[in-house]
């Protein structure tokens, strides 16, 4: 009767930790397409905080231990979810540092053109500023901006480390390495034997692009700045005017062999509103 009850708090879990996910999507989607100023999570932390208790979370691991190896897919699903409970116990004793950083990001502006602009619309403006000067005082404002919410940041990492250690782990990254499997330090080590080996080829060819999309800027002169305005590819505009958005969707989609016209669970938000993030995002 034991092993019963054990199994059927395991799928209580997950049916609760499912709709935990949807609340935190859905509240992240509307302060990201801007219906909610702020982003309200402690609500949601509230309702669910008991899924990330470390009781919740030692009955996961125990669940996955005694599990036998022959079923696969059920340990597979415990080991996820262990790891997930373990993520959500970090994010769960960070939530006020986490809603404080929103806050600052959301609140923070810079002074441009005799306007406050706020921080997320400055890649934007970057985005397309013809002059070199100016995109490096907009890019200078905007890291202003963004470092006054660097404590803030910082405090918030901190604390996902001093939770990973009360896991029983020696670290935030340990803790990530032992949910993934990724070894991250060898990863580290890995790309950057591929930064070297790439480094000839991605030089000559961004040389080149260089000289045809900035003309303005010497190459030994780029700047971060400049990365905002090369990426946006302003020659292209032509071939992506915004009122054709969502015909160029359809167009390209139909070329894939998928009619959007028929996908009843996909919703494009592309409205314009005045605290919406300008960056795509999905949900």
């Amino acid at each position: 009767s034991n092993r019963v009850s054990h199994t059927m708090n395991i799928s209580d879990y997950r049916r609760d930790f499912a709709a935990y996910c949807s609340a935190i999507e859905l509240a992240h989607y509307q302060h990201r397409a801007g219906f909610e100023k702020q982003l309200h999570l402690e609500p949601i932390y509230e309702r669910y905080g008991d899924l990330f208790a470390r009781d919740a979370i030692d009955a996961l691991q125990l669940g996955f231990e005694e599990t036998s190896a022959y079923r696969e897919t059920e340990r597979a699903g415990l080991r996820l979810l262990s790891g997930s409970s373990q993520i959500g116990y970090l994010e769960a004793r960070a939530r006020e540092l986490t809603d404080e950083v929103a806050r600052c990001e959301s609140s923070a502006h810079i002074k441009w053109a005799g306007e406050s602009v706020p921080v997320n619309n400055v890649p934007k403006l970057i985005s397309n500023e013809p002059t070199a000067s100016n995109r490096r005082e907009l890019a200078a404002r905007w890291i202003d901006a963004h470092r006054a919410c660097n404590d803030l940041r910082a405090a918030r990492l901190e604390s996902f480390h001093e939770s990973a250690v009360t896991l029983g782990f020696d670290s935030y990254r340990a803790l990530y390495t032992d949910i993934t499997g990724t070894d991250y330090e060898r990863l580290a080590v890995t790309v950057n034997r591929f930064l070297e080996r790439t480094e000839a080829a991605y030089t000559s060819a961004l040389a080149r692009a260089v000289a045809r999309d900035l003309p303005d800027v010497a190459f030994d002169d780029l700047q971060h700045a400049d990365f905002f305005f090369f990426q946006r590819m302003t020659r292209l505009d032509a071939f992506f005017p915004a009122q054709d958005l969502m015909a160029t969707y359809e167009a390209a989609m139909k070329s894939l062999g998928i009619r959007v016209e028929q996908q009843r669970n996909i919703h494009i938000d592309a409205k314009a509103r005045p605290f919406k993030n300008p960056r795509a995002a999905c949900f």
